[in-house]
């Protein structure tokens, strides 16, 4: 959306001064005719308002009457513009056509939600063409599966379920036996002798045996070496080991500090539920987050793992 409608040309570098003499800049590049003029009738409290949106990204916006299509253009600079106390270090000209709202609010929506992700990658660059690459990899990322911008309604009916009364019992049950629980799934666990076998005897291991096995060959006779290598071995094979049953132990501490319950709505209640008892699929509840705006609820509803919500 962003990166379809930019080119190198519409892309400058090492811009200084203020905002809205920057803005005069970089309307020179625009295909508009006089797109300068529409944002200079802009009146002041409009453009504080609408033009910074923080992080040091500015988006001076206007809606043109007749319009053919949008137009952005981007201005870059690591120095900084001053604006009304702000300091401005990225800068995205919005032009849309003014019969179509819709289509101003989806732009300015993936503007203010891309550009502080990459403003500071923005910033290092000196190439048109990687600034282009750069937005465009974000704008794939950022469209892959989410609940983020979904309503709470949409998420209910994406979910099969109502977030008043929740699910039932038995459509709780079969969702159970259908995704499984909702639990960390452990591999599988080696007995401590084997582990301490297999970091006794791996290939370097082996190879540092058969050395030291030599040692004691007669004719060859160095008992003092293979005993070094042998102390070697066994030093080192230990070591592994500990540090293979630290690491064990780490995960097993990780698991505990999983929260073990959360709230869910079961025939329009709302009930504790553990891990074992709710499914993959299910999202935790609460009477706090039925506040939030649709926005937070989505956000939270959107790890549809095992979690409470604060």
């Amino acid at each position: 959306m962003i990166a379809d409608r930019l080119n190198s040309e519409k892309i400058v570098f090492g811009l200084r001064g203020t905002l809205v003499k920057v803005i005069d800049e970089l309307c020179v590049r625009s295909t508009v005719a006089d797109l300068a003029d529409h944002f200079r009738a802009q009146k002041p409290d409009e453009n504080e308002r609408y033009s910074c949106i923080g992080h040091g990204i500015a988006v001076p916006h206007v809606r043109i009457a007749h319009l053919a299509a949008p137009e952005l253009i981007l201005g870059i600079s690591p120095e900084g513009l001053s604006f009304n106390n702000h300091r401005i270090n990225i800068v995205l000209l919005l032009a849309t056509p003014a019969e179509q709202p819709p289509q101003h609010l989806q732009i300015l929506q993936r503007i203010c939600s891309l550009l502080p992700a990459i403003g500071d990658e923005l910033l290092a660059q000196r190439d048109a063409l990687r600034v282009l690459r750069i937005i465009a990899r974000a704008e794939q990322q950022s469209a892959l599966p989410t609940y983020l911008n979904l309503t709470q309604e949409q998420i209910g009916f994406e979910l099969q379920t109502n977030l008043t009364h929740g699910l039932t019992s038995t459509e709780a049950q079969q969702r159970l036996r259908h995704y499984g629980a909702n639990l960390l799934q452990h591999p599988r666990v080696d007995p401590w002798q084997l582990k301490l076998l297999r970091n006794l005897f791996s290939f370097f291991a082996i190879l540092l045996w058969i050395a030291a096995l030599l040692c004691f060959i007669p004719g060859v006779d160095l008992p003092q070496l293979g005993i070094a290598i042998l102390a070697v071995i066994l030093v080192n094979g230990l070591f592994a080991f500990l540090q293979e049953y630290k690491s064990d132990r780490s995960l097993e501490i990780l698991q505990q500090l999983i929260t073990q319950r959360c709230e869910v709505i079961r025939d329009g209640t709302c009930r504790n539920a553990t891990q074992a008892s709710s499914f993959r699929a299910t999202s935790s509840w609460s009477k706090k987050a039925m506040s939030y705006p649709p926005t937070r609820v989505c956000w939270k509803l959107s790890n549809l793992r095992w979690t409470t919500l604060p």
